[in-house]
């Protein structure tokens, strides 16, 4: 392994060589992830904004109310940008920065948790590739949102507060408050329960002052907030949250299930959890074990307070944290300790070469943290005696496993798609965009969403009358819940009934309730909800009067 030291010490002693390193891999990272416009969570940023800054924009639309309630400064970065034509070429470059970010601040903090300058090195590299926790979040997303832009600043805030540099983590932790609430708001009580065991031996002096400068900072949001949401609603919604979680968002109201992708993602989060209490085990580092130990006790209270709720007390503020999403800084610490015990492993332990070799390549480049924890527990089987044969031959298995599992789940998609990928579905977009009113209302098929394909409303700048990704908003605003579910069963009759918490039966269920409607029922709809044009699959037949057709999607006049 003396390549592997030469290349530490010379990325450990240079400064320029690592942000170099930084850069190369973070367009390594947005290749092998991919780069798509206007996507997954973008589906509803995109549109409120595009809506804040044309109010022209959807007015007929219930769904747009909702925007009120994404408390965040985030997107008002972009403003300047829109107004001059290059709002997505923005957004792929702050993309790239956010992404370089995200690489130098995890070098920080394993730095300053571990000072093992082989453990910075592999946890930059191992950056590079997907890896997937608990609730299911991966450390390196596909697209820019506001909980991407702020977890650099949140990681670099955490480094400041192992370094005792509290004023400075508190700046930045208020200036994150009003870019991402929640992620912040779960860092802040990561931060207090360690003050909490720390209570006796704390310096009011030093923290006192990072007290008044959080507060300050956090002012700005709280106030919005406080003009759209006052306080906290301590109303029970136990509809809200079934149908939220039954539809689409099971994994983070529930942190067990009977469906496989909440199986395995349940077995990460028990396997993060081991990865950090065996690597304090057998490799303690004191002052860093401590801390950590207290942030764990912080995330474990989470996720039991919000599981409880969601199961039993299902209070409307609690909901609408999502608390399990704590567990995505689960992941992030499980891969800094587990990085730091495989190079203290290949450092310090006898093991065959083929056998280290094995071991970083799987904690560098295989998706699921559970996979070398495994590797690191046999390290003292006759694994160790394993050869180059077996190492090529486990490295090919578990590619083709990743790849052929994200492909068949179509959870891979590299590329990037600056302006958004172009397809018929798009295409049918930018003619509603271009031929009809902004006040226009369609009928799309409302289960045409998913990570890589856009929402309706994202190119058309036009109305639908419901999708099903609007169920994932619902927590923001409970009473839209009673607009969204009339109109969901009038397009998509008996599908809410069929909905288990299988995010994929929840799609096709939707799919085929939707294409049992006829003429008459899209008629009938028509007069109901003020619709002026419907949009099928060119596969479905309809009789209704077309004005634009492509090879995939038909135009229909309603009005």
């Amino acid at each position: 392994m003396n390549y592997l030291t030469k290349l530490v010490e010379e990325l450990n002693r240079s400064l320029w060589k690592r942000l170099l390193l930084f850069f190369g891999l973070t367009m390594l990272a947005i290749m092998i992830n991919g780069y798509h416009f206007g996507t997954f969570d973008q589906v509803f940023h995109i549109p409120f904004f595009k809506a804040y800054q044309d109010p022209t924009l959807y007015p007929r639309d219930p769904f747009l109310q909702l925007k009120d309630y994404h408390f965040s400064y985030f997107w008002s970065i972009f403003i300047p940008a829109y107004k001059t034509g290059w709002f997505e070429p923005a957004l792929f470059i702050t993309h790239v920065i956010v992404t370089f970010s995200t690489f130098w601040a995890f070098w920080e903090l394993c730095e300053t948790m571990f000072h093992n300058p082989t453990a910075n090195v592999l946890m930059t590299f191992a950056l590079a590739f997907p890896h997937i926790g608990f609730p299911g979040f991966q450390i390196i997303e596909f697209s820019l949102l506001n909980r991407t832009f702020a977890i650099p600043f949140l990681l670099w805030a955490i480094t400041l507060y192992f370094r005792r540099h509290y004023f400075w983590s508190a700046l930045l932790l208020g200036l994150m408050f009003n870019i991402h609430l929640v992620y912040t708001v779960f860092v802040v009580g990561m931060l207090a329960m360690d003050l909490l065991f720390n209570l006796k031996s704390l310096n009011w002096k030093k923290l006192l002052p990072a007290l008044i400068i959080f507060a300050l900072l956090f002012m700005p949001m709280f106030i919005q907030k406080e003009g759209v949401a006052p306080g906290l609603d301590f109303t029970l919604r136990p509809d809200l949250a079934k149908l939220e979680s039954s539809s689409t968002l099971y994994t983070v109201y529930y942190p067990i299930g009977t469906q496989p992708y909440v199986l395995a993602s349940t077995l990460q989060g028990l396997a993060c959890m081991a990865i950090i209490l065996l690597a304090m085990r057998f490799h303690p580092v004191h002052d860093t074990d401590k801390v950590t130990r207290n942030f764990l006790y912080a995330i474990v209270i989470v996720v039991l307070v919000g599981s409880l709720a969601s199961w039993f007390l299902p209070v409307t503020f609690i909901i609408q944290f999502q608390m399990i999403r704590i567990g995505v800084f689960l992941l992030y610490f499980a891969y800094l300790y587990l990085i730091n015990l495989v190079a203290v492993t290949i450092e310090s332990e006898s093991s065959s070469k083929w056998f280290k070799i094995l071991l970083v390549f799987t904690t560098v480049m295989v998706i699921f943290p559970v996979v070398p924890l495994l590797i690191w527990l046999l390290r003292r089987t006759r694994l160790k005696q394993i050869k180059a044969v077996g190492v090529i031959a486990a490295t090919l298995a578990m590619a083709a496993i990743e790849i052929g599992g994200a492909i068949s789940a179509n959870l891979f998609a590299p590329g990037i798609h600056i302006y958004g990928l172009r397809s018929d579905w798009r295409d049918v977009q930018d003619w509603a965009r271009h031929n009809t009113s902004k006040e226009a209302m369609f009928i799309t098929p409302p289960y045409i969403f998913w990570h890589y394909e856009s929402d309706w409303r994202v190119f058309s700048e036009r109305g639908t009358l419901v999708t099903i990704c609007e169920s994932m908003e619902l927590h923001y605003d409970p009473p839209f819940a009673s607009e969204f579910v009339p109109r969901l069963n009038d397009l998509a009759p008996g599908a809410i009934e069929k909905f288990d918490g299988n995010y994929y039966h929840t799609f096709e269920s939707v799919r085929e309730a939707f294409e049992t409607l006829t003429d008459e029922d899209f008629e009938r709809l028509a007069d109901k909800y003020a619709i002026d044009y419907l949009v099928l699959p060119s596969h479905t037949s309809s009789d209704l009067p077309v004005i634009y057709r492509n090879p995939s999607y038909t135009v229909y006049n309603l009005n």
